[in-house]
């Protein structure tokens, strides 16, 4: 049940940043949104596990910028495998960073205590 939710998430966010954000381009049906929802959640939940059991000692003195690091990355590879998502510039990449960041922990802490 938390994954699907964290893929409806992934997806209103994908939404959100392709209509606030002039950098992000997406072309194709509503339903690849979707998609893209489903790929960062795949790989924001099984890569992010191996990254937090492997190298927790990184994510402690970077102070979380490694977390952001790896979430920056799991967007890029979402727009790189899905053809219609396209983030072009440094900012645009930051701020789906940042949106994408807020509500995957917004929901953890929410579905943490449920």
């Amino acid at each position: 049940m938390a994954f699907l939710v964290q893929i409806i998430v992934n997806t209103a966010a994908f939404f959100i940043s392709v209509k606030l954000l002039a950098g992000i381009n997406f072309q194709g049906p509503w339903w690849h949104l979707v998609i893209a929802g489903l790929i960062f959640g795949i790989l924001n939940y099984i890569l992010y596990l191996y990254l937090k059991a492997l190298w927790p000692q990184y994510i402690f003195f970077t102070l979380a910028l490694f977390t952001i690091m790896g979430n920056l990355f799991f967007s890029l590879t979402t727009a790189f495998i899905l053809n219609g998502l396209s983030i072009s510039g440094f900012w645009s990449a930051f701020w789906i960073l940042v949106i994408l960041s807020l509500t995957n922990y917004a929901t953890s802490a929410i579905m943490h205590y449920e």
